[in-house]
This record gives C-alpha cells, sequence and structure tokens, in this order.
C-alpha cells in the first residue's frame, strides 16, 4: 500500500492477481494520480473493506470466488455510492454490458488504461454531485418534518389559546349586558360607549371564533349548519357591527343595490365571509370608499366587496388564498394571513366560489358566489 497522506485518494483494487495489481498501480502513478491503495482478492476480504469508506472501486471481471456482478450485488445491498470501475482483460461485450447494467460505471482493458485517471476524476466528480443531491433532500427532508411539527404545535396553541379567551370574553359580555339592561330599566338614555363596547366584544369574539375555525378547517371537514338565511339582511347587521372600524379606516360605505337574497346556508360560517371581505377592504383601501352589494344571479346569490386601495397584481394574487398568504409585508400590513384562506375554504363548503378582480394600485373587488340550495 501507499504511503498515508490525508488529500490522496483512497482505491480499492480487486484483484487475485498480483503482477495484474502492481500493473495497475504503476499506471495509475505513471498518470500523476496520487492515491493510497488496498488491494483484496477474495469476496471476504471485500465485504470487510467495504467497512472503510473508499473514493473508487477498480475490480477485475473474474475473481477467485466471486466475480464483478456480485460484488456490484454486494455494494448496491449495502447502500454505498461509490464509483465502480472494471478493468478486466477477459471482459466481453456481452459481459461489459450486464456490469453496466448492473452497477458499474466505466470498463477497461487491462492493456489500455489510458484515459483510466481521466474516468476516476469524472466519476469523483459525480460522485460529489451526488452526494451533494442527497444532503440537499436530507435537510429539505428534516425541514419539512420541522415544519410538521411547529404547524402542529401552531395549531395546539390556536385551540387552547382561543378557549381559555373565550371564559374572560364571555364573563365580560355578561357584564356589559347587564349595564346596558340596568340602563333600560332606569330610562337612561344609553352612552353610545356602551354599545361600542359591546360591539367589540362581539368582534374580538369573532376573532376567537376565526383561530378554532383555521385550526378545525386544517385538520377536518368544515360541517355547516345550513337554515333558510337572508343574504341582504346578514350583510346589513356585519356593516352596523363594524361601524367602529368603518369610522377609523375613514372610509366611506356605499351599500349598492342591497338585492333580498336567500339561500340555504351556514348563517355564522356567511358572517365570516362577510366580516373577512369588510376588514380586508378597511385594512387595505383606508380613507377610500368601500362597496358591497348582493344579488340574485339564476339559482345563485352573488356577494360583492370593492375597495380602491392598493390593489394586487397578478403575480400576488397566485398565493392570496393560501393559508397565511400575504401579499404585502406584514410590517406595513398586520394580519395573520388567515381571512381570505377562510373565506375560501367556506366558499367552498357551500359549493360556490370567490374570485378576485385586481391590479396594483386599482383596488381590489371580491365576488362570492353562493347556490341558493345545497347540491
Amino acid at each position: 500500500m501507499g504511503g498515508a497522506g490525508t488529500a490522496k485518494l483512497k482505491l480499492l483494487i480487486v484483484e487475485d492477481n498480483p503482477d495484474d495489481r502492481e500493473f495497475l498501480v504503476r499506471a495509475l502513478r505513471g498518470s500523476g494520480l496520487d492515491f493510497d491503495w488496498r488491494g483484496v482478492a477474495a469476496v471476504a476480504e471485500f465485504q470487510s473493506a467495504l467497512e472503510t469508506p473508499w473514493d473508487a472501486v477498480l475490480c477485475d471481471y473474474e475473481l477467485l470466488d466471486f466475480d464483478a456482478l456480485e460484488a456490484l450485488a454486494i455494494v448496491k445491498q449495502r447502500g454505498v455510492d461509490v464509483p465502480f470501475i472494471l478493468v478486466s482483460g477477459v471482459l466481453g461485450e456481452e459481459a461489459a454490458v450486464a456490469a453496466m447494467r448492473a452497477g458499474a460505471h466505466d470498463f477497461f482493458p487491462k492493456g489500455r488504461l489510458t484515459r483510466l485517471r481521466a474516468v476516476i476524476e469524472r466519476e469523483l466528480a459525480e460522485a460529489r454531485v451526488r452526494a451533494e443531491k442527497r444532503q440537499i433532500e436530507a435537510d429539505r427532508a428534516k425541514l419539512l418534518d420541522e415544519l410538521r411539527h411547529a404547524l402542529a404545535a401552531r395549531d395546539e396553541f390556536l385551540v387552547l389559546a382561543s378557549h381559555e379567551l373565550r371564559t374572560p370574553l364571555t364573563i365580560l359580555g355578561l357584564q356589559v349586558d347587564s349595564l346596558i339592561r340596568a340602563q333600560g330599566r332606569a330610562g337612561t338614555p344609553l352612552p353610545a360607549a356602551m354599545t361600542g363596547i359591546r360591539r367589540q366584544l362581539d368582534w374580538f369574539g369573532a376573532l376567537v371564533d376565526r383561530c378554532l375555525d383555521v385550526t378545525k378547517l386544517s385538520s377536518e371537514p368544515l360541517v355547516l349548519a345550513r337554515r333558510p338565511t337572508d343574504l341582504r339582511a346578514l350583510v346589513l347587521d356585519t356593516v352596523e357591527r363594524s361601524r367602529d372600524l368603518i369610522d377609523q379606516a375613514g372610509c366611506t360605505l356605499v351599500l349598492e343595490p342591497l338585492e333580498a337574497v336567500g339561500g340555504d346556508w351556514d348563517p355564522v360560517r356567511l358572517d365570516s365571509v362577510v366580516t373577512n371581505l369588510l376588514a380586508n377592504a378597511l385594512k387595505y383601501g383606508p380613507g377610500q370608499p368601500v362597496a358591497i352589494s348582493t344579488e340574485r344571479s339564476g339559482d345563485w346569490a352573488v356577494l360583492s366587496v370593492r375597495d380602491h386601495g392598493i390593489g394586487i397584481s397578478a403575480e400576488e394574487q397566485a398565493a392570496l388564498f393560501a393559508k397565511f398568504g400575504r401579499a404585502v409585508p406584514y410590517k406595513n400590513y398586520g394580519g395573520l394571513g388567515l381571512g381570505l384562506w377562510v373565506v375560501d375554504q367556506i366558499t367552498r363548503a357551500h359549493g360556490g366560489t370567490v374570485h378576485l378582480d385586481s391590479s396594483k394600485g386599482q383596488g381590489a373587488t371580491f365576488t362570492v358566489r353562493l347556490p341558493l340550495a345545497a347540491a
């Protein structure tokens, strides 16, 4: 064996003829290749040698108690990715084809070794590329696994936090309702701030419900509690509950022809659709008019929410309805990136569709189409 230099290649030479082995080593040294090597001749020696990593294997076709095809099978069984090059004096075309199919990377007659160094270096480069790809795939699989655990932990947190928030919200709501009733019994005018507090509690409760919706929609089919629902009345109720937010955004609300349209829908879920679309319009179009309309079109109800805000480019629209999808940086516009995803999920559950018409700087129009009757 040659000297032990750390920068040298490590070659495993599988050859049972000492003279042929020495000839191969001299030929490689003469080509300028710097390497250490180990020679083996029997199958047991070969199997033991594979316990050590090698840069390349140079193998004769016929050996004492096994052949190159068996050696290739052993390498494959071990899961070792190492350049395997045949160097044989008896290798016919049929045997060469069989060896290449079995996994050999190249083959050379023993008397024609001029290009052997170049082939070894080529195969080493390709082996490095394969190793890098495997590492990238391993890193990717690890990241995906970590992401799955992180998403599971996040969903668990959302469920726990939502349930924990429900109790103080319920108590606070009962106290506000008690004060409102007391004011009524005393005949004292109800302060405007009191009704505002009640609306904000309802809004906060809706946010908690939205968190629960997100976790449920992520893990199980959405179950709808359908009953006859008037879309126009639902829109008006949502608008009334959102008066404070509309004022804070400085928006003028335009109720375009609101046609009374009745359908077999889940009113609580549709309230979430209208609430999210209105909140989205107020967030991205502050100080600008926001228009809402409802109408019947054949067997469909059509809800439209139009703003005159920043608009969304075609490229950004692709991921807008994705879970946690965002078209703008969080630092500029807050929010979890869940509202439009919830809108899409609830609309789909009703058998409907949601469509966005927008361009950069030209505002956005969201159109929800709902079948009047359940499929």
